[in-house]
């Protein structure tokens, strides 16, 4: 039992250290944004394109929004109606604040 319990940790630190050599660039900065405040995807499309200079389209910040949360490094904190439109916000999970604390500091 002891040597599975072994096993099981190194497969887990290996996992996070997989996810954490996973997450660069966009996703990186995206995950930044959304461990400081809860954001929704237009709202860290236009904090991309101010905060960082990273001019993408719209899709592509939810796809990686959708990338994030299937790592389980986000998730959803709920929706409000704005605008006659829904918006789903989101915000880092203790998985994903470890990660940025293992990241230098942008």
């Amino acid at each position: 039992m002891k040597g599975r319990k072994r096993v099981e940790k190194l497969f887990e630190r290996i996992g996070e250290h997989t996810i954490a050599a996973g997450i660069t660039g966009t996703k990186l900065h995206i995950l930044r944004i959304v461990s400081e405040n809860k954001s929704h995807g237009y709202g860290l499309w236009k904090s991309l394109q101010t905060r960082f200079e990273l001019h993408i389209s719209l899709p592509s910040v939810y796809q990686h929004l959708n990338e994030l949360e299937t790592m389980k490094l986000i998730e959803r904190a709920g929706a409000n109606r704005e605008s006659g439109r829904e918006r789903q916000y989101y915000v880092a999970t203790n998985k994903g604040k470890m990660i940025l604390k293992g990241t230098a500091p942008v």
